[in-house]
């Protein structure tokens, strides 16, 4: 009988020893909003307690490494941090802080962290964890897939994404037309160019979960989840749903190239309301915060001078049609195009009334010269400089024509500099010549082969007007 109890006690004994916790063991406490196994609040056990995670830093990256320790298979599952205490908050004094993962690690505690000695008071920013898996024996949807919801139109409205065998919404919360971009070609729409909403379409009551916030894209991936994000905070209300706007592919054969920008309805070359080509087809930009930094970029796009532009606002050049791209436009100034500026895509409450334009300063190439004559002929001419055997050759371009002297701009442009700077050589040497020949004469000295300049060299310079 005592060796029966022995045995007993050993086996018992085991078993506690197997259940024990050790340090960096994960659990997920399942109390507010938490339905499922596989989400609740992330604890690890440090210091002989379990201990909360913070938010501060708590990603997509360190949610990957937790559900791998807690033995979900990487693959299966969509990881998801929570923020805010979503799932409710814990208590003592200690917490974990500023993990740093790569979301290849095996265990948590692997990766850099910080612990918080005084975290008492800082449980409302408790991190939660959901190790979504990506299919169900019963799919209302697929975990990743999205939609937009409008009651009007299907290329505009909320974007709803699935997660764990439900829809819900996205925070906007750093969503802008990056995120938008990637929802649209998600869904199989033009992908150069989206718009984020937050208004323009009207919904009812709406009581699916919000399920990511702080949704942040490079811009090229192919799905929403490829991008980093976070899930909900306690603070998330569907007030801050975002939506998209998305454009059909462009027409084929286009009518414009993605990008071109142009100024129509002005009365004189290089002023007009500024016009922007998306998807094949021309829109508008509002004059909201449109300054002199985003018209010189315009003028310099366009090929014009950057000095002084001139911006002209509520349609002074009369109301465009179609889309409105682009509102709030934050150039530098130092953009070679607009789409290379910060902007915020237009979110539905502009009008045409907002349409912007722009007045460039025009170099005219043909006034500057006083030129009246249609045609201009300018002889190839060279200039010879000949000293102690050096002799220099700048062929001047003959130009037939008034088109050609705007397409040759930068030839001219070349010649005039290297013709300046001949006759400033020209002009350095004869100046030493006088003088050596002054301080020769004075010293009664003779020399010899004094190089001197004759005016047979100048004499094919030619300019001709027909």
């Amino acid at each position: 009988m005592l060796v029966l109890i022995i045995g007993w006690l050993l086996i018992i004994n085991q078993t506690f020893l197997a259940l024990a916790e050790s340090v960096g063991d994960l659990r997920l406490v399942h109390e507010r909003k938490a339905n499922a196994s596989y989400e609740g609040r992330i604890e690890v056990y440090y210091d002989n307690s379990w201990v909360a995670i913070n938010d501060k830093q708590w990603s997509k990256n360190d949610a990957m490494v937790a559900c791998r320790q807690l033995g979900y298979e990487t693959g299966k599952i969509v990881p998801i941090a929570t923020r805010g205490g979503y799932y409710g908050v814990g208590n003592g004094s200690i917490g974990i802080t500023d993990l740093d993962c790569t979301g290849n690690e095996t265990l948590l505690l692997s990766c850099p962290y910080t612990v918080d000695q005084g975290y008492t008071y800082k449980h409302y920013a408790d991190g939660g964890l959901r190790c979504v898996p990506k299919s169900f024996n019963q799919s209302t949807c697929e975990t990743g897939d999205v939609r937009l919801v409008n009651e009007s139109t299907s290329n505009l409205g909320r974007v709803d994404v699935c997660i764990g065998n439900e829809w819900g919404t996205i925070s906007r919360t750093n969503f802008d037309h990056t995120e938008a971009r990637v929802i649209c070609r998600q869904l199989g729409y033009y992908d150069e160019f989206a718009q984020n909403r937050d208004r323009g379409f009207e919904l009812g009551l709406n009581t699916s979960p919000v399920l990511l916030s702080r949704v942040s894209c490079i811009g090229t991936e192919s799905r929403i989840l490829d991008c980093n994000y976070n899930g909900p905070s306690s603070a998330d209300r569907h007030n801050k749903d975002t939506g998209a706007f998305c454009f059909d592919k462009p027409p084929s054969p286009e009518n414009c190239q993605f990008g071109k920008i142009r100024l129509v309805n002005g009365t004189k070359e290089g002023e007009g309301r500024v016009e922007l080509c998306i998807a094949g087809l021309w829109g508008t930009i509002t004059d909201d915060s449109f300054g002199t930094n985003d018209a010189k970029v315009v003028c310099r796009q366009l090929g014009y001078s950057t000095e002084n532009p001139i911006v002209y606002k509520n349609a002074h050049f009369g109301k465009g049609s179609g889309y409105i791209y682009l509102d709030n436009l934050k150039c530098s100034g130092t953009e070679e195009k607009v789409l290379n500026c910060g902007y915020v895509t237009t979110v539905g409450a502009d009008t045409h009334d907002e349409d912007v334009g722009v007045k460039c300063q025009v170099t005219n190439v043909t006034s500057m010269m006083d030129i009246t004559s249609s045609t201009l002929t300018v002889a190839s001419t060279k200039v010879l400089m000949t000293t102690n055997a050096m002799t220099i050759v700048r062929p001047m371009p003959t130009i037939r024509s008034t088109e050609q002297v705007d397409s040759n701009d930068d030839l001219i442009r070349n010649w005039l500099i290297a013709a300046g700077a001949t006759v400033i050589a020209l002009v350095a040497l004869t100046t030493l010549t006088i003088i050596a020949a002054h301080y020769i004469v004075k010293k009664r000295r003779i020399y010899s082969g004094i190089a001197q300049f004759s005016s047979r060299d100048f004499d094919e310079n030619q300019v001709i007007l027909q």
